[in-house]
């Protein structure tokens, strides 16, 4: 892969930007996280990822990241478990490819680190929130597990002929509900409305239990995704660049 020069990691939560760095950044906007990598806040869903990933490439980036979470579709699939997928699977059942290269040198730079798994990640046009779509979309797709933003990325960057990869940290298991207050209380940029949230917890404070478990699913993934920078040293671009 000669000539690349400049990556693009895409986020789609606030929270999984700051895995990566402090930086405000407002949705569909992005900063450098250093001379050769720039990070994007694309928001959630596929049509902002897929935004953001041409803005990226506009602005200079000839390789790209889907940084961030995933939901787990297998039981065997524990929080902070990470994902660096060679398929992706979309909506349609069309599978693509990650670049090989690419995904091989990264997964080597890693080898001291927790386990990696290569299984395939498939799309979600929607809002997933409940075991039993999981448990569907499992059994349809044969998926390890599933998120919103990867596969539009993966998409857009093969259609401008760059390179991508994927690499998501499990957040919420197989077997996890999400909370109807959390559910009820995301903007359509992922963000938590806090007066909606509370007023939900309000109504049905039964589903603080559920609220706390996520929370803690969703600290074992950011955990993994800030060990997994700090490996690669914030730097996601030295295997790509020729001798």
């Amino acid at each position: 892969m000669p000539g690349i020069t400049k990556v693009g990691l895409l986020v789609a939560l606030p929270d999984e930007r700051r895995t990566l760095t402090n930086a405000r950044i407002k949705s569909g906007r992005f900063s450098h996280l250093n001379e050769n990598t720039m990070v994007c806040l694309s928001g959630v869903g596929p049509e902002n990822a897929s935004a953001a990933a041409i803005s990226l490439i506009e602005q200079g980036c000839d390789a790209l990241v889907s940084w961030g979470c995933a939901a787990a579709l297998r039981p065997e699939f524990r929080p902070g478990d990470l994902l660096i997928p060679e398929q992706l699977l979309s909506v349609s059942g069309d599978s693509l490819n990650t670049d090989t290269v690419w995904r091989t040198s990264i997964v080597e730079r890693l080898e001291n680190g927790p386990k990696i798994h290569p299984d395939s990640i498939t799309e979600s046009s929607s809002l997933v929130t409940s075991a039993y779509e999981k448990k569907r979309l499992a059994a349809r797709t044969k998926a390890a597990a599933l998120d919103m933003e990867s596969t539009a990325i993966v998409g857009t960057a093969i259609r401008h002929k760059v390179p991508a990869i994927v690499i998501r940290a499990i957040a919420d298991t197989a077997d996890m509900d999400l909370p109807k207050p959390v559910s009820l209380s995301l903007d359509d940029k992922g963000n938590v409305r806090l007066p909606l949230l509370i007023a939900g917890l309000i109504w049905n404070p039964s589903s603080i239990p559920g609220i706390a478990r996520l929370a803690r699913a969703f600290r074992c993934a950011t955990k993994t995704l800030e060990y997994t920078a700090r490996e690669l040293h914030y730097d996601f671009s030295p295997a790509l660049r020729p001798e």
